[in-house]
């Protein structure tokens, strides 16, 4: 790709980010050669796999003429959204423990029926 590069010093603005509680890890993610495929980024252990000196913590760049695009993904999943699965699901698991007395009541109503009109 064609690029032009400024000639003046550029200032850029970056914040530090911190994920929010433990990570979810799909499993070890150390292997041998590049690309490798990562779960999340551990700065500390980035640099110290590089051999180089660097920050321990991931800085994310804020927009400006300096800056490439930052469109980071939001990971802002609250606690509403895992009350609203286990609503969901208990909803639904609670429909399927009323459906099954209903027809188990009712099969036995008609069983006991059967058996009250053929006594054999």
């Amino acid at each position: 790709p064609v690029f032009a590069t400024p000639d003046e010093p550029l200032a850029l603005t970056a914040w530090v980010y911190r994920p929010p509680g433990a990570p979810f890890l799909l499993g070890d993610s150390t292997g041998a050669g590049w690309p490798r495929l990562v779960n999340r980024v551990d700065a500390a252990a980035f640099w110290t796999e590089l051999g180089r000196a660097g920050l321990p913590v991931e800085l994310r760049l804020e927009p400006g003429p300096a800056a490439y695009a930052t469109d980071w993904p939001a990971l802002a999943m609250g606690p509403e959204r895992h009350r609203g699965y286990a609503l969901q699901w208990f909803s639904l698991a609670a429909a399927l423990l009323v459906l099954f007395i209903c027809f188990g009541i009712h099969s036995a109503r008609e069983t006991r029926h059967a058996l009250t009109r053929h006594p054999d």
